[in-house]
């Protein structure tokens, strides 16, 4: 069993690498592969069967687990760059999305 303190070392060397890896991205990029990849996510997701209501497609679930890790990245990118919510974004920003 992994303990709290650890876990959440894990996430933030994780968190830390997605920065790093998105670093050359500018905040309208993102906020366009986040829109892109939110709509993958939300197809998936209903592509997916409740629990215990069927048998999932292993590369549905796949494919949705990427997605998720991908939007995950961009997520923590954006809010390293000062934007933790959208609606919060500079007027110019929004404009140039």
């Amino acid at each position: 069993m992994v303990k709290p303190e650890t876990s959440r070392e894990l996430v933030d060397a994780l968190d830390a690498e997605y920065v790093r890896r998105l670093k050359g991205w500018s905040l309208e990029q993102l906020l366009e592969a986040e829109d892109q990849l939110l709509e993958q996510y939300r197809e998936l997701a209903t592509a997916l069967p409740k629990p215990g209501k069927g048998t999932e497609d292993p590369e549905t679930y796949h494919q949705w687990a990427r997605i998720r890790d991908e939007l995950r990245a961009v997520m923590v990118a954006r809010v390293a760059r000062g934007a933790p919510f959208r609606d919060e974004l500079p007027t110019q920003a929004k404009e140039d999305v």
